[in-house]
């Protein structure tokens, strides 16, 4: 099992240049860095054949609410 944190700014607001901060909503480039990440970690195959999970989790409560009004 991989376990991933993603830190998550406000909506509306910019990474102010923190490369390891994730904008809110993501941006196409954002999106893409994921879905590499993501398919690098599925190509991971251990000696059991196993392939390892991924668990990703954005560290900011209202990227769970997609319905918020951003203000």
């Amino acid at each position: 099992m991989i376990s991933t944190r993603l830190f998550v700014t406000e909506p509306g607001t910019s990474a102010g240049g923190e490369t390891w901060r994730l904008t809110f909503p993501m941006s196409a480039q954002e999106e893409a860095n994921l879905r590499a990440y993501a398919q690098d970690v599925a190509a991971i195959v251990g000696p059991d054949g196993q392939r390892l999970r991924l668990d990703l989790c954005l560290l900011w409560l209202g990227a769970a609410d997609y319905l918020q009004e951003i203000r």
